[in-house]
């Protein structure tokens, strides 16, 4: 199936994943900008840290939501 016009479902898995990659490129950003905030390289580990793990899940939750909303979403021909 293609991409476009035929998705009507995304598995948790892919969710999953692409909170990961996500979570990935935003941890990188939020550890450079909260050691250029604090000078402190263990307050921008443990800020980063805990952002982590509550953005992770929040976003994923976010992903679950949106998974069931069919705004925006055209049906296949």
């Amino acid at each position: 199936m293609s991409y476009r016009g035929h998705k009507h479902h995304e598995h948790n898995y892919r969710s999953a994943a692409k909170a990961v990659t996500y979570r990935i490129v935003i941890t990188a950003q939020l550890l450079v900008t909260t050691y250029i905030l604090t000078g402190n390289t263990d307050t921008a580990w443990r800020l980063t840290g805990w952002s982590v793990v509550l953005g992770t899940i929040i976003y994923y939750f976010h992903e679950r939501v949106w998974a069931h909303i069919s705004w925006g979403r055209t049906k296949p021909h």
